[in-house]
């Protein structure tokens, strides 16, 4: 084969993989930003460790399923994780169905129990769903940390010793490949600096898809024997990992009987094609209109980048536990590093549960569900981001009138104000209408026009430009008369004022509509002007017509003679 042409069915095929849908890794992660305060830097001993998190959401769509996830640690935090000796995480904690609206900021009070005597720090994460937000709890990366003091003898610890504990031979959360159902070989070593022995042990041992977070999987514990003072052991487990392909977290817990004493994490990978559920988001509520966003990329293992085929993702709404709406659509392929979009009308405008599942054949190959405060998110949305009534008009120069429009798709409560040289000309006020039309006669000048919403709390300032231009001036100072078509440019006559009307002939100007005749008193409703033609009008039409009629039954009468 030619070589151009390899070359150029090469560069097709790499801008195929590398631009699939537009998506790039960034577009898995939730845009926005958190910030952590304790409400002490030093607590009494016995005393409640207590802050907040202050979450900013800088998406167009609003926060739903945030997951916080909060740890106490003592040592120096370092990232990657698995070689660090001076760092010992001991308490956590997991914070769930957060939201937060769109473009805002949400205070999330946090109560972390009490720690004995010491220096600690507190790390948090956030993740919506599966997207991350503020760091990676299940791999120790980048926490938002905060440093404390707590009064009070200091209760010396055994430690999870990081840089020894391997599953496989691998160290830390950084995933290995295995296969589905395999037996894998951890070894946890324990450090005990305490000066003493230390007995009645226990490492509790939990694997969860993607992370600790949301993990509901039951703990498997494992007794171990005595940890002699100034030694470190290893303890030996075997855990026989998940079928379905997928990175999955191990999370390892060292007890003292109700005392957690330490806190590590190790990752593995379960070989296979798959597809991975990763972001997932809810829009429509400004039209109360719902849909649902998913995001989902190809298989974490990145080992062996097997592609998935003939799958099909399906969207499950609930309500009160009742399945109100199922969908599914097939999908041909992913590959290992590609990244995909589903969008799913939601039929329902009631609903407090949302599941999206992949399968193949029968098989369940990723799942999550997540709960949905309709009610309360779109009551706070409404008082957020009120609808503001929509202002529409027009100018008409010939008959030196305003068409004024208000519509929304609620009851308005509005007030309308027209201002011209620092006067109010026109006011007038609109409520229990969704619906709002007026024709104002103005002449022409500059004003500006002032829109109250008092439901939404909002004004508009609308500039009605609508003055001669700087040539038209010049035209009309110099009293240079000129045409253009039926527009005669300069009046010779006379403008009527404004709730005036011409009663006879009249021509368009700059000016305005110049009358040759007399001004009469104008009646300022849309009924006297229909379809933007005068009353007047309408009569001398009703009349013709009324006089063509006459005409013709005249003529039959003659013809008849």
């Amino acid at each position: 084969m030619n070589r151009k042409l390899v070359i150029i069915i090469g560069l097709i095929l790499l801008a195929s993989f590398v631009f699939s849908e537009g998506l790039q890794p960034s577009d898995l992660a939730w845009n926005g930003a958190m910030s952590v305060t304790l409400d002490k830097e030093t607590f009494m001993d016995g005393e409640t460790i207590t802050g907040h998190v202050r979450i900013a959401n800088k998406e167009e769509y609003p926060i739903i399923g945030g997951i916080l996830v909060l740890q106490i640690a003592q040592g120096e935090y370092e990232y990657p994780s698995q070689s660090v000796t001076n760092d010992n995480v001991l308490f956590e904690k997991t914070i769930k169905d957060i939201w937060v609206l769109p473009n805002t900021v949400k205070d999330i009070d946090f109560n972390l129990g009490i720690v004995q005597g010491g220096e600690y720090r507190a790390d948090a994460y956030l993740s919506v769903l599966r997207s991350k937000h503020t760091g990676a709890s299940w791999i120790f990366m980048s926490p938002l940390s905060k440093e404390f003091n707590v009064e009070g003898e200091e209760y010396k610890r055994l430690q999870i010793f990081r840089p020894l504990t391997n599953f496989n031979g691998v160290r830390g959360p950084v995933g290995f490949p295995v296969e589905g159902g395999e037996e894998i070989n951890g070894e946890i070593f324990i450090t005990n600096e305490t000066g003493e022995d230390r007995d009645s042990l226990q490492i509790g041992i939990t694997i969860c898809d993607w992370s600790t977070g949301f993990c509901e999987k039951e703990e498997t514990l494992f007794d171990i024997g005595t940890i002699k003072a100034n030694q470190t052991d290893p303890v030996n487990v075997k855990v026989k990992v998940p079928t379905i392909p997928s990175a999955y977290a191990i999370n390892i817990k060292l007890y003292n009987g109700d005392i957690i004493e330490s806190i590590y994490k190790s990752r593995v990978i379960v070989a296979g094609g798959t597809a991975k559920l990763r972001k997932m988001l809810i829009n429509g509520f400004k039209e109360k209109d719902y849909s649902l966003l998913t995001i989902f990329s190809g298989s974490p293992d990145h080992f062996n980048y097997p592609p998935f085929n003939n799958f099909s993702l399906g969207m499950k709404i609930y309500s009160n536990t009742i399945l109100i709406q199922e969908e599914k659509v097939d999908i041909n392929n992913i590959d290992t590093s590609e990244i995909k979009q589903q969008d799913f009308d939601i039929k329902n405008n009631i609903f407090d549960r949302v599941c999206l599942e992949i399968t193949k054949q029968s098989v369940l190959y990723d799942e999550f569900c997540f709960d949905v405060e309709l009610e309360a998110i779109q009551e706070a949305y409404d008082l957020e981001y009120p609808e503001i009534v929509q202002v529409d008009w027009s100018y008409n120069e010939e008959l030196t009138e305003l068409t004024l429009a208000l519509n929304k798709s609620i009851s308005i409560n509005s007030r309308v104000r027209i201002i011209h040289n620092n006067q109010i000309i026109f006011e007038d006020s609109v409520t229990n209408a969704s619906e709002y039309e007026k024709i104002i006669f103005i002449q022409r000048d500059n004003m500006v026009m002032l829109v109250d919403d008092f439901d939404a709390k909002n004004q508009q300032t609308i500039n009605l430009n609508l003055a001669l231009d700087k040539d038209e001036v010049e035209i009309v100072e110099n009293g240079v008369v000129e045409s253009s078509g039926t527009t005669t440019i300069t009046c010779s006559d006379k403008i009527c004022d404004n709730g005036f009307v011409c009663d006879g002939e009249s021509y368009a100007s700059l000016q305005g509509t110049c009358c040759k005749s007399t001004c009469v008193p104008a009646i300022e409703s849309e009924g006297f002007n229909l379809l933007g033609i005068p009353f007047i009008f309408w009569i001398a039409i009703i009349i013709l017509l009324a006089a063509i009629a006459v005409v013709g039954t005249t003529v039959q009468k003659v013809k008849h003679k």
